[in-house]
């Protein structure tokens, strides 16, 4: 079957090859193999078991230059946690995370994969908003990569928009992240993920 560039993944079944794993640890006692993320009931659902844990899924079945990723997150574990959006993943070279705190925080970093294979963050800008729904309870987040041009939207409220040229990504592929930090147990559902024309 052809992989689709353009497409609402509803995690009614597994996930096909197309997609990969990549975990960062931020600890040594970090454990990746403590954490499943599974399609179950129509959702893919994120079970931590693990502190500082940085899972991702990338979808490597299509390359994009401009593009829209959205996902619905609904937290049901404890209320330190992050969900990531990407954009312009290479394996290679790195990647741009618009990564939203469940605390009300967001920050818009440069994924570098360095010389040595390690993974190292370059904030590009962060700052609060106040339509991110604390604790538990469902949030739409939406990136798009279009140009120079990063935007985030957070249930419906442009957020923020800025313009990068210092790292200067130009395509790749597209991902979602859910992160661990210091409390547990961190259980997150997603309800789709959307890839869409900008």
């Amino acid at each position: 079957m052809q992989n689709q560039a353009f497409f609402t993944e509803e995690f009614d079944s597994p996930l096909s090859n197309a997609w990969s794993i990549l975990t960062v640890t931020g600890s040594d006692d970090a454990n990746p193999d403590k954490v499943i993320v599974e399609s179950q009931n129509g959702k893919l659902r994120w079970d931590f078991d693990s502190e500082y844990v940085y899972y991702y899924l990338f979808y490597e079945g299509a390359t994009y230059s401009d593009v829209t990723v959205e996902v619905s997150a609904d937290n049901l574990g404890r209320n330190n946690n992050s969900i990531s959006l990407i954009c312009r993943y290479d394996p290679n070279a790195g990647w741009y995370e618009f990564n939203i705190a469940n605390n009300g925080l967001y920050d818009i970093l440069y994924g570098e994969v360095t010389a040595s294979g390690s993974i190292g963050y370059s904030r590009i800008t962060n700052g609060g908003s106040n339509a991110i729904k604390q604790g538990k309870d469902v949030n739409v987040y939406s990136i798009t990569c279009d140009g120079d041009k990063l935007s985030l939207v957070i249930n419906g409220q442009d957020v923020t928009s800025i313009d990068e040229k210092r790292f200067g990504l130009s395509e790749g592929s597209v991902g979602v992240s859910v992160s661990s930090f210091n409390v547990l147990p961190i259980t997150v559902d997603m309800e789709y993920f959307s890839i869409i024309e900008p």
